[in-house]
């Protein structure tokens, strides 16, 4: 039996993050294929974080006996206060252990943790069966360091659904740019402001959740509000490129460029952190420098003069999401992979 432990989506009306996205795309793999023998057992059941702890751990100990593998989705939380207990029932009853990481910042999180707690880390989770992470950057530049030779490290990316729709591939008559995210300053937010500002051309519209009276009242902040999620690839087909010059600290593979990429739009977004992994210059989008309006600028105007090569950009960002980032394809191998393991 695989016992998989994970967050879900609910009714509850609380905001679904990124993790929960993901690990609810793998709860639907697991039904539309049939997988049998599995058990997923819900690590967000309470409000109340000591009484989700206690609700895995009981579920872990009741379950593990008949279990071949043990599965965990963790959050940096998980990863401290339930992946080292997991980790040692595992090895107490002979069982594998596989780690899924989220995001790109699991880096920040473990040098930031107490001498005790990177050795507690250090001697359970880091010498799990198999460590999956999200970002090639965080296997090279995290991972490869601190894990022993027993332990493999895999790759599995934020990925969607393929949506069996590709956008037009050719550009507007006035280009057209898309930002879609958290509307602040580490977002790129400013910077996109600028860019309408110099260009004399609201070029750039923005879509996103902002109370932030200093964006509401700028003239050049073309602001278009919060996008139902069931909205935004019908709203992004009608875009020319995704924009997102983010120098956020923890950014990994952000879903918005995988969701762009799905129906063929390409994005224009900073070559900063694990970006680079998602976005090649010149083949499926542009990479810009860190704070840099001025390269910015020399781009959009390039793009204003030159569209010939549009089409082709178009159908590599498509080439793009379903060679490394369709869902299906990536669960697939998953759970191949743990089949081999047990």
């Amino acid at each position: 039996m695989l016992l998989i432990f994970g967050p879900t989506s609910d009714n509850r009306g609380t905001t679904i993050g990124g993790t929960t996205l993901l690990c609810d795309q793998m709860i639907q793999y697991i039904t539309n294929n049939k997988i049998k023998d599995t058990i997923y057992i819900k690590t967000n059941k309470f409000d109340n974080k000591l009484f989700n702890l206690t609700s895995i751990l009981l579920s872990l100990l009741i379950k593990i006996s008949r279990s071949k593998v043990v599965v965990v989705n963790a959050s940096d939380n998980l990863m401290l206060f339930f992946c080292p207990l997991a980790y040692m029932c595992a090895k107490i009853f002979r069982k594998k252990i596989i780690i899924r990481t989220f995001g790109a910042n699991f880096d920040t999180f473990y040098n930031n943790l107490s001498s005790l707690n990177k050795l507690l880390i250090k001697k359970t989770v880091l010498r799990s069966d198999i460590i999956f992470s999200e970002t090639n950057h965080q296997i090279a530049s995290f991972y490869k360091k601190h894990i022993p030779v027993t332990t493999s490290i895999q790759w599995f990316p934020n990925c969607r659904r393929d949506p069996k729709m590709t956008k037009s591939n050719k550009m507007n008559k006035e280009l057209k740019l898309m930002f879609l995210g958290a509307i602040c300053q580490e977002k790129g937010v400013d910077d996109l402001i600028e860019l309408n500002r110099r260009l004399d051309n609201k070029i750039v519209d923005f879509y996103g959740y902002t109370q932030d009276n200093k964006y509401l009242k700028d003239k050049n902040f073309n602001y278009k509000g919060p996008l139902d999620p069931k909205k935004v690839l019908e709203t992004m087909s009608g875009y020319d490129f995704l924009v997102l010059p983010t120098t956020w600290h923890g950014e990994g593979y952000p879903g918005v460029i995988i969701e762009a990429f799905s129906i063929g739009l390409p994005v224009i977004a900073t070559n900063f952190r694990a970006i680079p992994d998602l976005v090649k210059d010149n083949y499926n989008g542009f990479l810009v420098e860190q704070n840099n309006i001025d390269n910015l600028i020399l781009i959009i105007t390039a793009l204003r003069d030159e569209r010939a090569f549009y089409a082709t950009m178009c159908s590599q960002s498509k080439i793009t999401f379903k060679s490394s980032y369709d869902s299906d394809v990536l669960h697939k191998v998953f759970f191949e992979t743990i089949e081999k393991l047990g």
